[in-house]
């Protein structure tokens, strides 16, 4: 699938009016989409529907959107998640963002959030589809039946005996989870830079990022200390 044939979007909301904008917006853009208004909705929902990619908030009844995250990493049929958060809550889209999210978006009712959540989802669905061309090269490769949703990582093939016929100059990376096979153990590539090199990974905000979500930073300038 490509950003041209557009997708089939789960939304997972509880703010209705905040959902029915989502909806509406990824709608004119092409996108067909779905609506739950909890987790626990959202979850039956992606279990019997199987949707490209969904938008999860973070704090909704019965169920918040990293326990969403936490579900959808063990469950075959789990679209990847771009993670909703409000203004304030980066470091839970932290959190999100290593429990498997494939992008995560600060939420506000103006012209700017829309462009933005258009943008975000676009960007993801590139991503996805990179991942799963990456992924169906590596396995062919090696042999393997490719997985129907390489979302659920935990269905997909064992690969890390590559690491065995690999030259000391070759790693193996994990096209869907972006993680590092070293000495037998899946791990994220900071902490393969740290094991392998000693080297200490600091995070910044590249200018495609900082073009990408500076209107949505502006009222955090603007808050208070």
């Amino acid at each position: 699938m490509t950003t041209s044939a557009k997708a089939r979007v789960l939304v997972v909301e509880d703010d209705t009016s905040l959902a029915r904008l989502i909806e509406v917006v990824l709608r004119q853009n092409g996108y067909a989409v779905d609506t739950a208004h909890d987790g626990v909705s959202g979850i039956e929902m992606y279990q019997h529907t199987n949707y490209d990619i969904a938008l999860v908030d973070y704090i909704m009844p019965a169920m918040d959107g990293l326990e969403v995250l936490r579900h959808a990493a063990t469950h075959q049929n789990a679209p990847p998640i771009i993670f909703m958060t409000g203004n304030g809550s980066e470091t839970v889209a932290v959190e999100a963002m290593k429990l498997g999210a494939i992008d995560y978006i600060t939420k506000n009712s103006g012209a700017a959030f829309a462009t933005a959540l258009v943008q975000v989802v676009e960007d993801a669905l590139v991503k996805i589809e990179r991942r799963k061309q990456a992924l169906a090269s590596v396995v062919s490769t090696a042999g393997h039946t490719v997985p129907t949703n390489p979302a659920a990582s935990a269905q997909a093939p064992d690969l890390s005996l590559q690491n065995n016929a690999a030259s000391e100059n070759t790693i193996v990376m994990c096209a869907w989870t972006g993680e590092v096979c070293y000495n037998g153990e899946w791990i994220k590539v900071e902490e393969f830079l740290r094991r392998r090199f000693g080297l200490q990974v600091s995070h910044g905000i590249s200018p495609k990022a900082l073009a990408r979500y500076s209107n949505l930073l502006k009222p955090l300038s603007n808050s208070p200390s």
